[in-house]
């Protein structure tokens, strides 16, 4: 048997060395989707088909979306449904075609050549030159062997090279922007794993004498998750807008948190889609995401439902539950709140049906569920961002310093709580829109406290410290999420909440009754009663299980296995787990 086994696997390893040459380009074949993977702006299961013709610079070199180009390679871009072009950047345009390929910078004798600040055709204004940090863009040929037809070339400051690659003429590929660089199996190139012979996968993590084994069935009494490998049109991993790996760190980092550990957990994770029970597809939106999101994130998750209905492979698994067993990641304020209201406002897509995404299973970190009058926004009025049951909620990474800091700093300096209740944040008076009104409005109803705290927005230690001197904390939304009740947890503060129809992170998970007070806004005149009606033995039991559940807000952002006072991606692991029970029980 094991000679046998280990024929199977040679077997394969050959067919694998065969179907790897058979890509357009000597990408690595995934043996289970059957697709190439294919560096951003080619496609096609062997990487023939280019996607974005006005991006090539050479035969067989596409620029990313990121680089100085024409203005209709952006276009072509933002068509892909990949808007890493979501900000204005300047960009050439041809009267007739050039001398060269269509995404070749013009050379200076070139002619009918315009220069515009903009590529969006309603902004675009005519302007003499394209700079660049102040230098004027140059044809490549003036620049060290063509910045490697992968850089941008500046008069007198040389080759600015691309994401992904670095050296005087960009030359080499830079291992840093591939997921894990490759596990050291393989090359990076444009954030893509060129993998050995043996290996594939995003980072290379995937043995392809595994992928031949005799599939198992999905375990009974375990989650075990899959994790699709999706096109770099589908869903690209890194160089999002210029940003090696990830954009610069902000809140929504939580989906690269999760992902990270999600790739490392040898015990939940499985490498065959007939060992699951429960899919992830990654959309990486926290790279076009940013703060609000919204079209942006949804435009990727109906791109990748596209892709698993139309593959070979993910096909049946997806018509099996129709996506009920399928999580998508939706990053930014308002998380997917244009999911189910019927189409993408704003963008130049055509709007999206609600069949395929009403069984899915959205993480957010905004949870509202049904938009009301208070919320003045017509746009987003009547429409659901998290469905009751199907959504995870799941609480923000925090930008100013790591979650394991400040619940170590709250456990060190175990301050006195002698302030009642404490709010440090934007608070427009009368604006019912931010937050919901719930800020000024429970400023107005503790006007005449002595013992509570408004102020403005503090972003260093002094802000925690404020936090771990009071009782209760306000824990509002803003123009989406909110990440007030993360704060409060990770200083032992009792969480207010007052969050009219918004669920709370974990809250299918996590018993809120125990550790917050849940006010509703027609009860905020009240608040003062409230807030001193909870006596000192209910506070202290409160701030205990505050305590105890305070690790279940925080994201593990260090190397190495997570500590016990970083559980957030347990929580999002449990949430899983009771879906597949709830559908296994309903069948």
């Amino acid at each position: 048997m094991a000679r046998l086994a280990r024929l199977a696997a040679l077997s394969s390893l050959i067919h694998f060395a065969r179907a790897q040459a058979d890509c357009a380009h000597g990408e690595t074949r995934n043996p289970l989707t059957g697709e190439c993977a294919c560096v951003l702006g080619y496609g096609g299961a062997d990487c023939e088909t280019a996607l974005l013709p006005a991006c090539v610079v050479a035969p067989g070199v596409a620029l990313t979306c990121t680089a100085v180009a024409s203005c209709e390679c952006y276009r072509q871009c933002d068509a892909l449904g990949n808007r890493f072009t979501m900000v204005d950047k300047p960009c050439f345009s041809r009267g007739t075609p050039g001398p060269g390929p269509p995404g070749a910078y013009p050379p200076p004798d070139e002619p009918n050549v315009t220069f515009w600040t903009t590529w969006i055709p309603q902004r675009a204004q005519q302007t003499k030159e394209l700079l660049v940090d102040g230098k004027a863009v140059q044809h490549l040929g003036a620049c060290p062997g063509n910045c490697s037809f992968d850089g941008t070339c500046l008069a007198g400051g040389g080759c600015v090279c691309n994401p992904g690659r670095t050296g005087q003429a960009c030359e080499t590929h830079d291992k840093a922007t591939c997921f894990l660089s490759c596990s050291g199996r393989g090359s990076c190139e444009h954030g893509v794993c060129r993998c050995e012979p043996g290996w594939f996968g995003l980072g290379c993590t995937e043995a392809v004498a595994r992928s031949a084994e005799r599939p198992p069935a999905p375990p009974r009494h375990k989650l075990a998750v899959y994790v699709w490998e999706l096109p770099t049109h589908v869903s690209l991993w890194s160089l999002m807008d210029g940003r090696p790996h990830f954009p610069q760190q902000n809140e929504h980092m939580s989906e690269m948190e999760f992902f990270y550990t999600l790739m490392a957990d040898k015990f939940h994770r499985v490498t065959t889609p007939w060992e699951a029970n429960f899919f992830y597809a990654p959309t990486f939106n926290f790279g076009v995401a940013f703060w609000f999101g919204g079209d942006l994130v949804v435009a990727r998750i109906v791109t990748i439902i596209e892709w698993l209905k139309s593959n070979a492979l993910a096909a049946p698994f997806w018509a099996a539950k129709r996506g009920a067993d399928t999580a998508f990641w939706a990053s930014g304020d308002m998380g997917a709140c244009t999911l189910n209201n019927g189409g993408i406002g704003g963008s130049n897509r055509a709007p999206i049906g609600n069949e395929d995404l009403k069984e899915v299973v959205v993480i957010s970190e905004y949870g509202h569920t049904n938009f009301s009058q208070r919320d003045k926004s017509d746009s987003m009025r009547g429409s659901h961002c998290m469905r009751s049951l199907r959504g995870i909620v799941v609480p923000t990474s925090n930008e100013i310093q790591d979650c394991e800091t400040i619940a170590e700093n709250t456990h060190k300096k175990n301050e006195t709580r002698t302030v009642l209740f404490t709010f440090l944040g934007a608070n427009p008076e009368g604006d019912d829109v931010y937050g919901q009104g719930a800020r000024w409005r429970a400023k107005a109803a503790l006007k005449n406290a002595t013992d509570v705290v408004f102020a403005d927005n503090v972003r260093d230690e002094a802000y925690f410290d404020a936090l771990r001197r009071s009782v209760f904390c306000l824990a509002p939304s803003g123009h989406g999420h909110g990440n007030r009740l993360t704060f409060a947890m990770l200083t032992w503060c009792i969480p207010v909440i007052i969050q009219d129809g918004v669920r709370q992170s974990f809250d299918d998970v996590l018993p809120y009754w125990d550790f917050a007070l849940r006010v509703p806004q027609a009860e905020l005149p009240a608040l003062d009663h409230i807030l001193r009606a909870v006596p000192e033995s209910r506070r202290e039991a409160m701030r205990h299980s505050v305590r105890k559940h305070s690790k279940y807000f925080c994201w593990h952002a260090r190397e190495g296995e997570p500590p016990p006072s970083a559980r957030a991606y347990e929580g999002v692991l449990e949430s899983m787990r009771r879906k597949v029970y709830q559908e296994s029980f309903a069948a």
